[in-house]
């Protein structure tokens, strides 16, 4: 046997059969498995962010609108509150029972001449219409009554027609009715006039307040009233076919604003608004009424009272001198 040939030996323990021989294939490499039931991964995205003109907006948008809802109520509120301060502030209707129907003569619904309350005007730009600075006094509510005759008829300064009869407090004084009875009632029925006399001359009527004193000149009636001022009533001599006209030209020549008018009576007179004066015609005789505030006061109170006393004064009782 050649020595280069090579020589193959069993090993031992494969001998005479006593262990098989066995053929080992190589493993196979493993594969990983994937299990069906995992969830992948989720990928990762990038997020986009809004840009900052956007977002500004949008704050912006939201205040805008909590500040209309705001306004709103508030709104809301101001509204209710002023419908209760209004309704709270309204004047009280006042209702009246229907009148009798009384049969009985009304007065003429004759305007009243109005002055403005002094209260709500500055003198110092106006004209005054009356002598030495005195003024006609305060009419709070424009009927013709000042507030001292309101207060002389028991009658409200508030309320121009205080009866609602449909005449204004002034102008039922002025024709001698009640200015604070619904029912037609002159001033002499309801009990606020007193009646003097001039003996075979007339009669007159005033208001009870008033009180009369004596008077140093023969042939005057002095009337003190409540706030002190006067009213003088004095008697004059006139021809009986002079007429009214004449008397004032010889008497009066400087009188140029004059109302010449009839009483309630039928009696000529003629009324002097700026001296609250007046001069009435009885024929053979002349009646002056002249209203006298004082020194010391600065108003007229008493012309729609001046008024009435012109209106009341009685023909019957004149006979001759």
């Amino acid at each position: 046997m050649d020595s280069s040939t090579p020589i193959f030996v069993m090993p031992k323990e494969y001998r005479d059969g006593q262990t098989s021989l066995k053929w080992h294939k190589p493993e196979e490499e493993k594969k990983a498995v994937v299990s069906k039931s995992q969830t992948p991964l989720p990928i990762s995205k990038s997020v986009k962010r809004v840009p900052k003109t956007t977002r500004l907006f949008l704050i912006v948008g939201v205040i805008f609108v909590f500040s209309l809802t705001l306004v709103a109520i508030l709104l809301i509120s101001f509204s209710s509150t002023s419908e209760q301060k209004s309704t709270s502030l309204e004047k009280p209707i006042l209702t009246s029972k229907e009148p009798e129907q009384v049969v009985s003569p009304t007065p003429p619904p004759i305007p009243v001449p109005v002055v403005e309350s002094q209260k709500e005007k500055d003198t110092s730009s106006i004209k005054n219409p009356f002598a030495s600075g005195i003024w006609m006094g305060i009419d709070s509510d424009n009927d013709g009554l000042t507030d001292i005759e309101e207060t002389l008829y028991g009658t409200n300064n508030r309320l121009p027609d205080t009866d609602q009869d449909g005449f204004l407090d002034g102008n039922e004084v002025f024709h001698g009715y009640h200015p604070n009875i619904e029912a037609p009632m002159t001033l002499d029925q309801a009990g606020f006039l007193e009646v003097g006399t001039f003996a075979s001359w007339a009669s007159f009527s005033y208001p009870k307040a008033w009180r009369i004193q004596e008077s140093d000149n023969p042939g005057e009636i002095l009337l003190k009233t409540t706030t002190g001022e006067a009213v003088i009533i004095s008697l004059k001599e006139k021809n009986e076919s002079e007429t009214l006209e004449d008397w004032l030209k010889q008497h009066k020549p400087d009188s140029k604003e004059v109302v010449v008018s009839e009483t309630k009576k039928g009696l000529s007179y003629a009324f002097f608004a700026k001296e609250m004066y007046g001069v009435i015609d009885l024929g053979k005789g002349i009646i002056l009424i002249d209203y006298e505030p004082g020194s010391e006061k600065k108003s007229m109170e008493y012309g729609q009272t001046i008024q009435m006393m012109i209106n009341s004064i009685d023909p019957i009782l004149v006979s001759s001198l």
